[in-house]
């Protein structure tokens, strides 16, 4: 059999079913270099995952962990260049994804190695039938899936930062994150503050997404320090001890039940000191007076801020915005 198959990743894509965690789809073209028609059984893909440095990324690259093993549908190739389009389906669960986040994280790109093993077999026309084949010896299949970069073909798949980007957003993987806050026309500074905080934890929450944890923790801390928190005004305090801002805590106040005033000055004292707390865990990261890091967050430590934040933000903001 002269010539051989090739395998090239073309493409990814995010498939979502109900009830079952999304797949990433890896998009496959089997192209029978041979001059005989070949039919190939289902056929055993080995994905392991791989963190590929930007720079050298032809060359080298760093084995993350095994992912799985899928399998293909079965088909038939026509000889001499025909090709033949297919998908591979890896599921994608939070602990996968955010391996996957950590290796972006470490200004990587995320990459697999994704080898291809099966059996072929050489179809051989019977007599002047042509629609008709008889199955020649079964041959092994043993290739890794190649993928093209501008500079070469590799034996192994990279994941652009903006394709990536794009796989993140399908999986959904912060779909906790998204939720609806009312935003209106500020009437107050209260109001005007909210939105502002959400406005930053917005970008925070695209920060996470992308793995840019840094930026996600800046954000986290110039919505607590600008807009949701400020200096307590009895001057009492010599470490400059900050508390939710006056404006808030009084225009929630003012609008809510006389006979529940002392129920909701509970609350906000509460959620007040949720917010100081968050503000001193940013502060062994982040310097609060130059915004310089202290030291890397680790993702947990920036969800920690971010979802503590976002939380007590959107019970404040039905407050200021009831409907």
């Amino acid at each position: 059999m002269a010539g051989r198959l090739e395998f090239v990743c073309k493409d990814f894509d995010v498939k979502e079913a109900l009830g079952e965690a999304p797949k990433l789809s890896v998009k496959i073209t089997a192209t029978n270099n041979t001059n005989e028609d070949l039919y190939i059984p289902p056929l055993i893909f080995d994905v392991k995952l791989l963190a590929i440095p930007a720079k050298g990324r032809t060359s080298s690259y760093k084995e993350v962990g095994w992912l799985e093993a899928v399998t293909s549908e079965p088909m038939f190739i026509p000889k001499n260049g025909h090709e033949k389009e297919m998908e591979i389906y890896v599921p994608i669960n939070s602990q996968r994804l955010e391996k996957m986040l950590d290796i972006r994280y470490e200004n990587a790109l995320v990459g697999f190695d994704i080898s291809v093993k099966g059996l072929v077999f050489r179809c051989v026309p019977i007599d002047t039938d042509s629609s008709k084949f008889a199955f020649r010896e079964a041959l092994p299949i043993n290739y890794k899936v190649m993928y093209t970069l501008p500079e070469k073909q590799i034996d192994r798949i990279v994941i652009m930062s903006e394709q990536f980007s794009d796989i993140v957003e399908k999986l959904k993987h912060y779909e906790l994150l998204r939720f609806e806050i009312p935003v209106r026309e500020p009437k107050s500074s209260a109001q005007k503050d909210l939105n502002e905080a959400l406005q930053l934890l917005h970008s925070a929450k695209d920060n996470l997404i992308h793995g840019e944890y840094d930026s996600a923790m800046l954000n986290i801390r110039n919505a607590l320090l600008n807009h949701l928190l400020e200096e307590k005004k009895d001057g009492t305090q010599t470490n400059k001890e900050k508390v939710l801002k006056v404006d808030i805590r009084e225009f929630i106040m003012k609008n809510v039940p006389t006979e529940t005033q002392d129920t909701y000055e509970k609350i906000i004292t509460h959620l007040d000191n949720i917010l100081r707390r968050v503000r001193h865990t940013l502060s062994e990261f982040i310097h609060e007076d130059s915004s310089k890091l202290k030291r890397a967050p680790l993702r947990q430590d920036v969800e920690l801020g971010y979802f503590l934040t976002i939380f007590i933000v959107k019970y404040l903001s039905y407050q200021v915005n009831p409907a």
